[in-house]
């Protein structure tokens, strides 16, 4: 007859069902690799690589031809570039959910939490953070890690530990050079001084005084060393003109997500549940938390953006919440059932998600527009062929891709371009009124000389009828995605 359990016994068994966790949610959250960016982030970082100098003055574009970028996630390009030189689309999505993965465990890591809390947490991470990461690796990801840090960091300061305050400035240091999320970042850690500050004072204990000093060199030093990028101030000032620009709400990760959407109703139910875990708990060591979590709640009603960034910053507070649950709950077998029943539907989603597209055997770039942009690999052949010559029209969501392929002729609009002005000219907001709208006057005062759109686009079927207004075109190629005119002379 076998005898109970031993404590080692018990200890792997746990440890080999909070593995499971990890890569339930690794196996989840791989996903085709569609960033509709990859085409400039990608010929972004071989010119750095192969020139030893950073491409600032724009060579894709004829509309802003020679614009002065400041581009805050520089160090992330000659990353992709690497990454897809070495293993292709596929490198690129693992990464993706590797780093997401990381994130996660770098949020939580300071909190001692059992597997099936660990496992309760990573699927409350999961609905919220997908939305962010089902385009594979990107800038974004990247700042949802560094932002993870910054949480992680400030848990263990929080409990009066002072052995992260070097670690600040190295962080910063990484962050203002790979994504510009960092002055979000600084403006939580200055939020964090100043709640320490304050509780000082409250406490009337002059022997806290010593302690924050090094706090608020910490924070001075973070400062300083996001000076340390090749573009010094400005990546300020562009962060300034980004969240100042009236046209930042046409693109759709700054609009608000729709109230019937999976991610709207999870993030409502997990706020929900959140709140009342917190009134029920009403611990002072959750108050700096709860603050962050109530700015950044604000900032995700406005934008959908914001969301998992929310859900990075609440994970401190939802793992206090689940560490005061009942213990019954900690039994070794209730956790084992309840491991392997998610565990096995979260690989076995995963797997379905991927099979379809046989993605660990082969993604091409066939794939990748069908996926992601919904673009035409079959017109991008006949363009590296037969290069179009002139000024020309193009499809924003393709502009990326059509750059990365190397096409040979300089683009209209792409996604580097949707806050770009100079001298009060804003190519994004013209492609809108054009595509959109269609502003039919404002495209034949340009006089393009070619021109490439969805084939379903409005703007397309006015091409196909003369006018006087447009000129005639000559349909030169057209499939289900993507139709190709050239004006007709």
């Amino acid at each position: 007859m076998d005898g109970p359990p031993t404590s080692t016994g018990l200890g792997r068994g746990r440890g080999l069902l909070a593995g499971l966790v990890y890569v339930a949610l690794f196996v989840a959250l791989v996903k085709p690799y569609t960033d509709y960016d990859w085409g400039w982030h990608y010929r972004y970082g071989e010119y750095l690589l192969k020139h030893g100098h950073l491409l600032r003055g724009d060579i894709y574009s004829w509309s802003m031809d020679g614009y002065q970028w400041v581009n805050h996630s520089w160090l992330f390009d000659p990353i992709v570039y690497l990454i897809f030189e070495g293993f292709s689309f596929i490198g690129l999505s693992v990464a993706g959910s590797l780093v997401a993965v990381l994130t996660f465990f770098v949020a939580i890591r300071p909190f001692r939490l059992s597997p099936w809390r660990q496992g309760l947490l990573a699927l409350c991470f999961y609905l919220l953070v997908e939305n962010a990461l089902d385009q594979g690796l990107r800038t974004q990801v990247l700042g949802l890690l560094l932002f993870a840090m910054l949480i992680g960091l400030l848990v263990i300061v929080h409990s009066d530990r002072r052995w992260p305050l070097w670690a600040f400035p190295v962080l910063f240091l990484a962050w203002a050079n790979l994504h510009g999320s960092f002055v979000l970042g600084l403006g939580v850690f200055g939020l964090f001084v100043g709640y320490e500050w304050l509780m000082t004072l409250l406490s009337r204990r002059p022997s806290h005084a010593p302690a924050l000093r090094p706090l608020v060199l910490s924070l001075l030093g973070s400062a300083a060393v996001t000076l340390i990028n090749p573009f010094t101030y400005h990546i300020y000032l562009e962060a300034f003109r980004h969240f100042n620009n009236p046209l930042l709400p046409l693109v759709w990760e700054w609009t608000p997500a729709p109230a019937d959407s999976r991610l709207q109703m999870a993030f409502v139910v997990y706020t929900l549940v959140l709140f009342i875990g917190l009134a029920w708990r009403r611990r002072l060591e959750d108050v700096f938390f709860v603050v962050v979590s109530l700015l950044l709640l604000v900032l995700s009603l406005s934008a959908r953006r914001y969301i998992a960034v929310y859900a990075v910053a609440t994970l401190p507070l939802a793992a206090r919440i689940l560490q005061d649950l009942p213990g019954w709950l900690e039994t070794f077998r209730f956790s084992t059932a309840l491991f392997l029943l998610a565990g096995a539907g979260a690989v076995s989603a995963g797997i379905h998600e991927l099979m379809p597209i046989d993605l660990f055997v082969r993604f091409d770039f066939e794939d990748y527009c069908h996926l992601g942009p919904r673009c035409s690999e079959p017109l991008t052949q006949l363009l590296l062929k037969h290069p179009p010559t002139g000024r020309g029209f193009n499809y924003y969501d393709w502009g990326g891709y059509l750059i990365g392929r190397g096409i040979g002729t300089r683009l209209f609009v792409d996604g580097r371009m949707h806050l770009w002005e100079r001298d009060g000219y804003h190519p994004y907001a013209d492609f809108h009124r054009m595509y959109f709208l269609p502003d039919l006057k404002l495209f034949a005062r340009y006089q393009f000389d070619w021109t490439i759109v969805e084939t379903t686009s409005a703007l397309k079927a006015a091409l196909e009828t003369p006018t006087s207004q447009l000129g005639r075109w000559d349909k030169v190629y057209s499939d289900e995605m993507a139709t190709y005119f050239v004006r007709a002379r």
